[in-house]
């Protein structure tokens, strides 16, 4: 009975040594996990900020480009025109602030979204921050292997 006694102290005591070997490992497995995951959140984020960026940075051009267009069509009226008013010159000089005050803005856009993407590249964020649209060869007319979407990278 005795020697029962001690065999079972004995395998108890294995038993919470291996016990707690696993559970220390997993905990840090688990921390380690949890890091990665952080880690990889951030680099979303920053992915999503860099298309946002680029979204707002193709509205103001296209809101420069029209503006650069109205202050042409204005020009040209005044030009046309023997006694242009001064409400019309009024109007030429606010369009040419406002597109102006657009190029400023994309010029202003363009250098961060180049930095955004400077920094997209250090982290090893890959090549392109740009989601995929098609398949491979599926813009073409012809799909190569796959018939669905390729995941975003």
């Amino acid at each position: 009975m005795a020697k029962d006694l001690l065999v079972s102290i004995g395998i108890g005591a294995a038993m919470q040594a291996g016990a707690r070997s696993v559970f220390t490992r997993t905990e840090k497995y688990l921390t380690g996990l949890g890091a990665t995951i952080k880690t990889n959140e951030q680099r979303a984020a920053r992915i999503e900020g860099y298309r946002t960026l680029e979204g707002r940075l193709g509205k103001t051009r296209a809101a420069a480009r029209e503006a650069t267009e109205r202050v042409a069509k204005l020009s040209a009226a005044m030009r046309k025109n023997s006694t242009p008013s001064k409400a019309m010159g009024r109007e030429l000089a606010q369009a040419r602030r406002a597109a102006a005050g657009l190029a400023t803005a994309v010029e202003n856009q363009t250098r961060a979204l180049g930095k955004q993407r400077a920094v997209l590249r250090r982290a090893g964020s890959g090549a392109s921050m740009r989601p995929r649209r098609f398949c491979r060869g599926e813009a073409s007319g012809r799909t190569v292997g796959r018939t669905q979407p390729l995941p975003l990278q």
